[in-house]
């Protein structure tokens, strides 16, 4: 826990915050009406934790950039309930009645799109807002807004990619803990981009990747890490595994999720209680694909029920939803889908005038990161700490103002060379951060980016 003394109050932040290297003002994360100041909270401090802000008539809560790690909140009485487990509060409260609008939106579009839970009368606070509790009173209340960020298109040229990965640099740098900590290194591209940092930076780690015997993010990293001289642990999801280790796993998976994640994803607790023995830190490469590539074709992270309802110009996605819930309960649904569509149409109608894609972007960033994403890294800090350097609001202004942002595609891109902008920033950053590891193949096939350094 760290806690600081500001003139209207007191902060306290628990998680595993991430500080810059130079002193903090924390007297600039309050405005001058003593509202909590998000932007320069976010800017300053990175990584995945709660915030409080303590004054002497009541408090304001919030959780970090994305708001990865969840905060649920109930009325019980006269007091106001707040938990980082919604499973808690329906435990405490009592609560049995299952909400079917959570259940409906599970099913459509694989999480919740909005901000309800399991139960009836728990909520889940929106990203980037804040619950304030003064005198038995609770609302919610923020102004920050991550389309602010998405920026304009400054330099087209290759030129910027040796500024942005300088910047990456910098900013993966200060995630890089004291203790004792693992890197991802597979086939691809977003893990071995921080191998690359970690060694530029001179630090000790080790690696580690999971997939079947003989996959390529097995056979790669066990070629590629004896000759940079970095340990490697290979988690094989072999036969035994699945025989003897996958449905106790994603049990485990799905119970420390509190049932947000799905199971499609038992490796990922299987790998975590392993890797727990013998590290408290890893640093993966979760949020790095989405920052630069655009999202294109159905699957567990965008499917065509949330396709439907960016990409239609008219009313057509109402009618696709009704159809899909047709399939399973009409009549069960009926009422939860129609609240659904009328809250869909007043979140697309106040987003009419953005752009497209940033309309996306701003559910990426405010909804499927948490979504998507959060169940993994809160069953992961049952065993440690994930660290994300990917999200970091300084490496987004840094990418938004060059060509290779996601941001800055076409909605669900579908034309391939145009998707492959990401590959040409890691294949830059290795170029810039460790020349031997820019040799390297990867399973992308060889880098290829070859214009000169400046």
């Amino acid at each position: 826990m760290h806690r600081h003394k500001v003139s209207s109050g007191e902060f306290i932040i628990l998680g595993d915050p991430v500080f810059p290297k130079t002193p903090i003002d924390w007297e600039s994360f309050v405005r001058e009406d003593n509202s909590p100041n998000q932007n320069a909270l976010f800017e300053t401090i990175r990584g995945h934790y709660y915030w409080f802000y303590l004054q002497p008539t009541g408090c304001c809560v919030g959780s970090s950039l994305s708001a990865i790690y969840p905060i649920y909140y109930s009325r019980l009485g006269d007091e106001i309930l707040l938990s980082s487990s919604s499973f808690s509060l329906a435990k405490l409260l009592n609560k049995t009645t299952m909400n079917r609008r959570n259940l409906l939106e599970r099913l459509l579009f694989n999480y919740a799109f909005f901000n309800s839970t399991w139960w009836n009368e728990i909520s889940l606070l929106p990203s980037h807002k804040y619950l304030r509790l003064e005198q038995n009173e609770a609302s919610v209340e923020g102004d920050f807004e991550v389309a602010d960020y998405f920026g304009k298109v400054e330099d087209y040229s290759k030129k910027s990619l040796h500024s942005l990965a300088k910047v990456f640099q910098e900013e993966t740098a200060l995630f890089f803990p004291e203790d004792a900590f693992g890197i991802s290194l597979t086939g691809g591209f977003d893990g071995r981009t921080l191998v690359a940092a970690a060694r530029k930076a001179n630090k000790q780690f080790s690696t580690y990747s999971f997939g079947r015997p003989g996959s390529s993010d097995i056979t790669f990293p066990q070629e590629q890490a004896p000759k940079l001289n970095i340990p490697y642990t290979p988690i094989l999801l072999n036969e035994a595994y699945l025989q003897e280790k996958s449905l106790g796993a994603a049990e485990d998976f799905m119970s420390l999720s509190e049932y947000n994640g799905n199971l499609g994803r038992p490796h990922y607790a299987y790998a975590a209680k392993k890797l727990s023995k013998d590290i408290n830190f890893i640093l993966t490469g979760n949020f790095g694909s989405e920052l630069f590539r655009a999202l294109h074709e159905p699957g567990v992270m965008i499917n065509q029920c949330l396709i439907d309802v960016f990409l239609a110009q008219d009313d057509s996605w109402k009618e696709k939803l009704k159809a899909a819930v047709a399939q399973w309960d009409a009549a069960y649904f009926e009422e939860p889908l129609s609240e659904l569509i009328q809250d869909l149409e007043s979140y697309l109608s106040e987003r009419q005038e953005m752009d497209p894609n940033h309309r996306f972007y701003q559910f990426v960033y405010n909804e499927l990161f948490r979504k998507y994403f959060g169940p993994e890294l809160q069953m992961q800090s049952h065993f440690f700490n994930n660290r994300t350097p990917y999200l970091s609001l300084h490496l987004m202004q840094a990418l938004n103002k060059t060509i290779w942002s996601g941001v800055h595609a076409r909605l669900f891109e579908q034309q391939k060379s145009r998707r492959m902008k990401g590959q040409m920033f890691y294949s830059a950053f290795l170029r810039y951060a460790d020349r031997q590891m820019y040799h390297m193949t990867t399973n992308k096939a060889c880098l290829l980016y070859t214009s000169p350094s400046p």
